[in-house]
């Protein structure tokens, strides 16, 4: 059953650009609910262009922890 106090947050929390995966995790329901409740609002250029960047980033990060672990797994 839809709570309408998270959807009504939800739908907030996208209108001011954050991802759907931040959203989920912040309110606790998964990401699927967020997507279907969120379908419908459109993103400035500006929030498509920082979801953007902080996706490049998260890779970045994602990648230099990997390379520290298998670093130290060889030492």
């Amino acid at each position: 059953m839809v709570k309408s106090s998270e959807k009504i947050q939800a739908r907030i929390l996208r209108k001011r650009g954050i991802s759907i995966t931040e959203i989920a995790k912040q309110l606790n329901v998964s990401k699927g609910s967020v997507s279907i409740w969120c379908s419908d609002i459109i993103l400035s250029e500006k929030q498509k262009r920082v979801l953007y960047e902080n996706k490049i980033k998260g890779g970045l990060i994602g990648r230099m922890k990997g390379a520290e672990k298998k670093q130290t797994e060889a030492s």
